[in-house]
């Protein structure tokens, strides 16, 4: 019973590691695309199953250390999939949703500022002047917008104790939607595509 208590505290642990190494790799090797997505998982991998083993021969020094070396890799390596399938995701439906955007920038940047907004994109939900596929492009876009567009203002939140944290509020413009579409191009791929 004791192992399995610390095979289970184990592979919790080895996720949060997987978890920071995955993002730190995909955030240094990402820039180089499909190889670099193929470099972080890689990477992420070897140093899960890698410290797995002399944590079970020095930490527990009656735990058999194969066990640990393959819940380490198994648990990269669902995380590493999860990830891979996700990202892939958002880069294969990127072209679309940029499309649909700049096709409805004037409908959605109603003051005609050049930006549009979550309230902006809310507005044109609600007017039901849109079809239900493009309600859900609508939803997609709504979800997207930090990921797409700039801060614009900020806004304080109060807490206590102070101080007090404030949250950017993020507008999109044309400009933004062409580099989205360019950032999310070289973010396909990895060991999983």
């Amino acid at each position: 019973m004791y192992e399995l208590v610390v095979l289970a505290s184990y592979s919790a642990g080895i996720l949060v590691l997987s978890a920071i190494a995955l993002g730190l790799f995909s955030e240094f090797y990402g820039k180089y695309g499909s190889s670099g997505f193929v470099a972080a998982e890689s990477i992420t991998l070897f140093i899960a199953t890698a410290v797995s083993v002399p944590f079970s021969f020095f930490v527990l020094k009656d735990a058999i250390i194969w066990e640990f070396a393959l819940v380490g890799f198994l648990n990269s390596a669902v995380l590493a999939y999860v990830v891979s399938y996700f990202r892939n995701k958002d880069a294969e439906a990127a072209p679309a949703l940029v499309e649909f955007a700049l096709a409805n920038f004037d409908k959605l940047d109603k003051d005609g500022d050049g930006n549009y907004v979550r309230g902006d994109i809310n507005a044109c939900i609600e007017s039901g002047k849109f079809s239900d596929a493009d309600v859900n492009m609508l939803y997609r876009l709504m979800y997207r917008t930090e990921a797409i567009g700039h801060v614009y203002d900020w806004m304080i939140v109060a807490s206590y104790p102070p101080p007090s944290p404030a949250i950017g509020l993020y507008a999109v413009n044309r400009k933004d939607l062409a580099a989205y579409k360019q950032r999310m191009s070289l973010r396909g791929g990895g060991l999983f595509h």
